[in-house]
């Protein structure tokens, strides 16, 4: 494997006489900037972005530790080894401060310069295996997080819940899109989502697969952009989700009844959508939705209304008014005087004066 390095010293007989060394040595690296001053090296480390760099501490322009902070910024994975005449241990202390991993005094060997070379070869070696180790550790995490969403998208189908698969496609979608950012990949496993998915359907809802209209791998082939099969994919999986819902609405028809013959005896207690949405197994923004959509009103219209009425009977019998609160499910008397008052435009003592 070949390495890039760039050398920068102030004396041009250094630059030249590790040039010659590197020929006799036959090593891995390959020379390809050099210079003099550190304005030089810094334009040619930016453009050529060399995997090492051996510069002098002492140069023109920028001193080597003024080029090492600046080059760090911009491309921290560079490595530097500092080159100087004197034991400067003061700029060797601020090297390392910067992240130089070796310096190396003058006069300049090849002894010293293999010494250098294998030094930087280990940290390149060891930086490849925790880079490929990183990305074995990301693909897997992606491989999961596509994993999950699948889950869930299939999840919804068993279960009949119509609301949030969009969030869960988007997500797998760019996972897809992530693992292989080739279009005929991505068409390859959109297809074979969309398969899945309608196999499921057909095993819950106990459909025939010659009764849907299953995409030919033809029909998504021919799409000619990652954009385009997003949307086919898309566009699909609504049907499939609609279809669901005209199969479910019998289903939902016997959880709403469940609901309200729920609310119905247990009123007096304290009721909340999530307790009802735990109870039928659907989410509470769905329920809410189902509730009103076949009741004709809202959860908390429909429980208020429930409690009125049942006060109205309490209050007809002559009880006093903060047992009727209690009794139907309001513990504050305050708070229920003007629940009722909205509700039949007069207080529960008038109400009861009325009975």
């Amino acid at each position: 494997m070949i390495h890039r390095l760039a050398l920068f010293d102030d004396e041009y007989l250094v630059v030249h006489a590790v040039e010659i060394m590197l020929r006799k040595m036959e090593s891995s690296w390959e020379l390809v900037a050099s210079g003099t001053d550190g304005n030089t090296a810094l334009r040619l480390i930016e453009k050529e972005k060399p995997q090492a760099v051996l510069i002098d501490i002492r140069m023109p322009g920028l001193d080597g530790l003024q080029v090492v902070e600046k080059v760090r910024k911009e491309l921290p994975e560079t490595l530097f080894v500092l080159i100087s005449g004197y034991r400067e241990f003061e700029y060797a202390k601020k090297g390392i401060e910067l992240g130089v991993v070796d310096y190396i005094e003058k006069p300049i060997t090849i002894e010293k310069l293999d010494r250098v070379f294998t030094k930087l070869e280990l940290i390149l070696e060891e930086t490849r295996r925790v880079d490929e180790m990183r990305n074995i550790q990301e693909q897997r995490q992606s491989e999961l997080q596509i994993e999950i969403e699948k889950d869930a998208l299939i999840d919804q189908i068993r279960k009949g819940h119509i609301e949030g698969w969009r969030n869960h496609l988007t997500i797998l979608l760019a996972g897809l899109r992530d693992r292989k950012d080739e279009l005929v990949f991505f068409k390859k496993q959109v297809f074979e989502l969309i398969i899945e998915l309608v196999g499921t359907y057909c095993e819950y809802y106990k459909a025939y697969k010659q009764d849907f209209h299953v995409p030919l791998y033809a029909n998504v082939e021919a799409l000619e952009s990652f954009e385009d099969v997003e949307k086919y994919v898309t566009t699909y999986i609504e049907m499939l989700f609609q279809k669901i819902y005209v199969h479910s609405n019998g289903e939902y028809r016997r959880i709403i009844f469940k609901v309200l013959t729920y609310i119905n005896e247990n009123y007096q207690q304290d009721i909340s959508l999530t307790d009802l949405a735990d109870m039928a197994g659907l989410s509470p923004a769905y329920l809410s939705i189902l509730f009103k959509n076949n009741v004709g009103m809202t959860f908390v219209h429909y429980l208020t209304k429930v409690r009125i009425e049942q006060a109205k009977i309490l209050l007809g019998q002559g009880m006093k008014v903060h047992e009727v609160a209690e009794r139907v499910g309001y513990f504050n008397y305050r708070y229920f005087t003007n629940i009722f008052k909205k509700a039949t435009e007069m207080t529960p003592q008038e109400y009861r004066k009325k009975c």
